[in-house]
This record gives structure tokens, sequence and C-alpha cells, in this order.
């Protein structure tokens, strides 16, 4: 379980990259991962960072066990509203909300019962090439030493909210990936892999027959990349990798993230939802500032809360996929939308959004009196 006074995983990352010897688990230190590292943690500080409330990580649990159909809505809007962020949650706490839900959805299912799930898990999310590429950071305890360790997954993935990551896309000489010019028969079979592990097999099994358009979709929206890799000798990164020892690498480091597509989808559409709270937080002089031997980061962070009922699932469905209950015609009027923020997260630029008749004529129409009124003294 994780204490109200340890230090969010962003901090601890960087702590950890401090002093990566004590700090990051199964460490090599060479020329090629100092390299790396120091990559890791300019990105890390120039990164947004976010913290989804305990509620928050229930709201969206349960909302990634919507269907298929539903989630591929949800995808098209859950755009990372930064160039590079972090947002991170209590993992421990995740995966029992999920098997709760599970148990609730698939009640003739065997659930495992036991919870190995790390402390807190987070995501480094950065534009590059293009796309959008992810990379799992886990803080957890080991079982042999009994200390906490920081693991940043060596295996990432690229995910498309719109367009295809098509064969041509994969030949770029910048990307840097586990293919090596691949025959686009085999790329779109190592998508669909990915793509399993990425959305959770058992979700993919269970839906594959009524959504296989769906499925395909997302299929053909993702790509496995390798990340800023901390655990590779120099002599690895000299003489090369062995196909088959990369390939069993890749399916360890992708089952460690398993179905982590479909909440970090709902996450991210929350996050873009108008209304959600955002609450900029400083670590309290309670919070442990120690750790691998050197003193933690106290950088501020945003902590994203949402007030909604526990039991909503149809809200929850509107709100990720912008749809929300059918309404009756109307007219929507013109506003000013927020479009675009500098790194601060201070808005830069606004678009008009022009008036627009919305609704289904058939449920009726709704008639708008406006009455402007000044504040009373």
């Amino acid at each position: 379980m994780i204490e109200d006074n340890e230090p969010n995983l962003a901090n601890t990352f960087l702590a950890a990259l401090a002093n990566p010897e004590r700090g990051i688990h199964l460490y090599k230190k060479g020329r090629y991962t100092e390299g790396n590292r120091r990559l890791l943690q300019r990105t890390m500080i120039d990164a947004q960072r976010f913290v989804l409330d305990k509620k928050l990580v229930e709201h969206c649990a349960y909302s990634s066990l919507d269907t298929p159909r539903n989630l591929v809505k949800m995808a098209q809007r859950a755009i990372p509203p930064f160039e590079t962020m972090f947002i991170e949650w209590n993992e421990y706490h995740r995966v029992d909300i999920l098997r709760e839900a599970y148990k609730e959805k698939y009640p003739d299912k065997l659930i495992n019962e036991e919870n190995k799930a790390p402390l807190k898990v987070g995501y480094l999310i950065q534009r590059l090439n293009g796309h959008f590429m992810f990379t799992a950071v886990a803080e957890f305890i080991d079982d042999k030493t009994g200390k906490t360790g920081v693991w940043p997954n060596g295996t990432s993935f690229y995910f498309s909210n719109d367009i295809e990551i098509d064969y041509e896309w994969t030949l770029s000489p910048e990307l840097d990936n586990d293919l090596d010019k691949p025959d686009p028969r085999e790329l779109s079979v190592i998508q669909k892999q990915a793509m399993r592990h990425l959305i959770f097999p058992f979700y993919y099994d269970e839906n594959a027959s009524d959504y296989s358009n769906e499925l395909d979709w997302f299929s053909k929206r993702v790509l496995v990349a390798q990340s800023p890799n901390l655990n590779t000798t120099d002599e690895m990164w000299r003489t090369g990798w062995n196909r088959d020892w990369m390939v069993q690498k890749t399916k360890h480091e992708l089952t460690a993230i398993e179905g982590d597509l479909r909440f970090l989808i709902v996450a991210l559409g929350f996050l873009n939802y108008d209304h959600i709270i955002l609450e900029d937080t400083k670590p309290t002089k309670n919070v442990k500032h120690t750790r691998f031997g050197g003193r933690v980061p106290e950088n501020e962070y945003r902590t994203v809360l949402i007030d909604l009922p526990k039991r909503c699932q149809t809200l929850r469905r509107g709100i990720l996929t912008g749809t929300g209950s059918p309404k009756k015609e109307h007219w929507r009027r013109g506003h000013w939308r927020a479009t675009q923020w500098d790194k601060l997260g201070n808005v830069t630029k606004h678009t008009w959004i022009a008036p627009m008749k919305c609704g289904n004529p058939e449920l009726g129409r709704i008639e708008h009196d406006y009455v402007l009124r000044g504040k009373k003294s």
C-alpha cells in the first residue's frame, strides 16, 4: 500500500535518475545508458505533470471496460494536451478497482485475487515523429531486498488518435523501433500482437467476434518502439541484439503494461473534459524528501479530480465520447475555445467556434432566451 507521505512518482523517478545505481531497477552503468539517463532527466524536467485522484482512477477503471466501439470514440478525443507530459496514478488501487469491475462485468470468469501490482505507474508521453510515444515507469518494492525501486520500461509504444501508422512511416530514418525494415505484411502482424497486449488479452478475446472492425482500428494505430534503455550493457550496444532475445524481451515488457492503453485513453479523455478540476499541488512538509541516498525534488504537479457519482456509466460515456445523452434540436451559441497553451499551461490562443444547430429534431426542439444580468453589488 502507498502511504500518504510518499512523494509522487515523477519526483521519485527524477531522484532515481540522479542516483541510478541505487534507484533504477537492473541499471547497467555505461556510456550508452548514461546518455539515455541524461535524456530522460531533461525530458522529465520539461514534462507537464499530472497525478490522477483516487476517485478519478475508479471512474477510469470502470470506463475502460466499455465496448471497443465506444472505446474507439473515446480514443479519437483522447489527445494528450501537451507535447511532453507525465501522468501517474496509484497502480495498486487501480488493480483493486479493476478486479471489482471485471467481477461485475464477467461474473462467471475466474479473476485472480492476488494483487501483485507496482505501487505507482506513470507514463511519459512525448510527441515524436508526428505521433505520441508512451513510455511506462513503475515504482515497486523488490521482493528480495524490500527496497523501493523505479523501472522505466524498455519497450514503449506509439499510438495515433486519428491516422493509421503505416509502412512508409516505419521507414523514417529518425524512427527508432524494434523492426528492421519490416515487410508490410509483417508490420500488420506485429501491430496486431502489440495491440492485443496493450488493450489486454482477456478484453481482446472477449470482444474479438463482435467488434473485429473496432479492434482492427486499434491495430492500425499502434507500433512498438524502443525507449531510452537503462538496462543494457555497452557490449550489447556495440554488438547488437539477437533477434530472438529482442522478441522475448519485448514480449515480457509488453506483458508488464497489458491493458494500459485502454486506461490511458479514458484518463486522457477525462483530462480534456472542460469541467475537470486541476489543482496545482506542491509536496507538503510531511512528505519524505529523501530517496536512493539523495534529495527528492519538490516539483509541483497537477492533481486531476472530477466530481461524478460512483455509478454513472452513461454520464461517463457521454463525457468521454462527446455524445452525452440524446438531446432535442437546439442552437449552440458561438463561443471562444482555448486551442493552444504554453509550457506552463497558460492559454496563448483562442479560436472562435461559430454557432451551430445540434441535436435530433425528431426528439423536439429547444428555444433559448438569453437574459444578461450584471453582478449585484
